[in-house]
């Protein structure tokens, strides 16, 4: 697999269910929220391979709801024929970097499992 690129852009609505208690009175966006966002888009991307691994996640900046975040994911081949890497980075308008990491993909087999 060659090296490619995944963009998109979305916003975390402040009705998300996790935010009442992240904190109250002032919410902000949880990391785990943002990781279920890069997830979702490896997930419809690669959908012949499964996530094994987040082998790296720093969150650098807060996230509030109803903000635009830009999402950019580096795919990268594997050491192998089965594995690719995605590293990924969550940025804010004027290029504020809030969040990185690098998750680890395997192909499925045949009947859908590793």
């Amino acid at each position: 697999m060659e090296k490619s690129v995944l963009s998109s852009t979305f916003m975390i609505s402040k009705e998300h269910p996790a935010l009442p208690g992240h904190f109250p009175g002032h919410p902000v966006v949880p990391g785990v929220v943002l990781l279920e966002q890069v997830e979702q888009q490896l997930q419809e991307a690669f959908q012949a391979y499964e996530i094994i691994k987040l082998t790296q996640a720093k969150f650098t900046h807060l996230v509030l709801p109803e903000q635009r975040i830009a999402l950019v994911i580096e795919i990268l081949p594997g050491a192998d024929n089965i594995t690719i890497k995605a590293k990924w980075r969550v940025t804010l308008e004027q290029d504020i970097v809030c969040a990185t990491g690098q998750f680890v993909l395997a192909r499925k087999n045949e009947e859908g499992s590793l």
